[in-house]
């Protein structure tokens, strides 16, 4: 069974490849992002769920339903989150995959970002770039894909984030994909990896 959460600065594709593999491999996508945004969006106080525990509790309702395997896209981002995968029956054997983007790859991506109008995930555009990566669906510009943007989300990365991919790869369980902007082949190559004949760590 693959269950597997995926790791990355702002911008790695950490959304679009979990839709795209979990969609080619029969896998449950769950982007903890996306069921912020809309369960926020019933609330009066948007910034409501941030806490730890309301989470857990998202993550928790999610797993549940995980059948034969899940992607986690944007989990866990605290200590406490990852505690609580470490322990939950649902989300046993866990891996963890570090997409592995290069910091001026991050700028350039960020001040690109675009939403898909058909499948709401977040796409880098670029020269060429018509539709979304995932979907095809048209692509909008972002009106926060700015410098200051980009500066809030480095700094909650390296707060949050940072330190559990540091202690997931000192205890050695963290496995690496390097990102660089082609999503089909990352996607078949993140594919490969998870599969059960795949390798663990890609090249």
């Amino acid at each position: 069974m693959i269950r597997a959460a995926l790791l990355g600065p702002p911008t790695a594709g950490k959304s679009t490849l979990s839709y795209a593999v979990a969609s080619a491999l029969g896998l449950i996508q769950i982007s903890i992002g996306e069921l912020l945004r809309r369960q926020s969006a019933t609330r009066l106080t948007p910034g409501a769920l941030e806490r730890d525990e309301e989470v857990i509790a998202l993550a928790r309702r999610a797993l549940e339903g995980g059948g034969d395997g899940f992607l986690l896209d944007g989990f866990p981002r605290t200590f406490g989150q990852l505690a609580f995968l470490e322990r939950y029956p649902a989300a046993a054997d866990c891996r963890f995959v570090l997409l592995d983007l290069p910091r001026d790859n991050v700028r350039d991506r960020f001040l690109r970002r675009a939403n898909c109008a058909r499948c709401r995930r977040a796409d880098y555009g670029g020269p060429g770039r018509r539709g979304c990566a995932a979907c095809g669906g048209p692509l909008t510009p972002r009106p926060d894909a700015t410098e200051q943007a980009l500066a809030r989300k480095i700094e909650e990365f390296e707060q949050h984030e940072l330190p559990i991919i540091e202690w997931l790869d000192a205890a050695g369980r963290l496995e690496r994909l390097a990102v660089r902007g082609d999503t089909a082949i990352e996607a078949q190559r993140l594919a490969l990896m998870l599969s059960p004949r795949g390798k663990h760590v890609a090249p």
